[in-house]
């Protein structure tokens, strides 16, 4: 995989990442429950390994594929929760 395609793939989990930890942090009336605070956890730790990743010049491809990975996982079950 060319370093471009990495960088599109970390892009696209890093918005993902962002909406999700959005979704979590909104103003509710009520406390995240087990479940909720255990997948803002994860976001939190995916976008802090992207973070870094970028601070220290890049992704390899397994780098890259794991994080894809973990955020498609959660996307899929946090954005069913979405309120249009």
């Amino acid at each position: 995989m060319t370093k471009n395609e990495l960088n599109e793939i970390i892009d696209s989990c890093f918005i993902h990442l962002t909406v999700m930890k959005q979704h979590y942090t909104k103003p509710r009336n009520y406390s995240l429950d087990v479940i909720e605070q255990g997948n803002l956890d994860q976001i939190n730790d995916l976008l802090n390994d992207i973070t870094n990743g970028i601070e220290l010049g890049g992704f390899n491809e397994l780098e890259a594929r794991y994080i894809y990975e973990d955020t498609e996982v959660l996307w899929d079950e946090v954005s069913q929760t979405f309120v249009s």
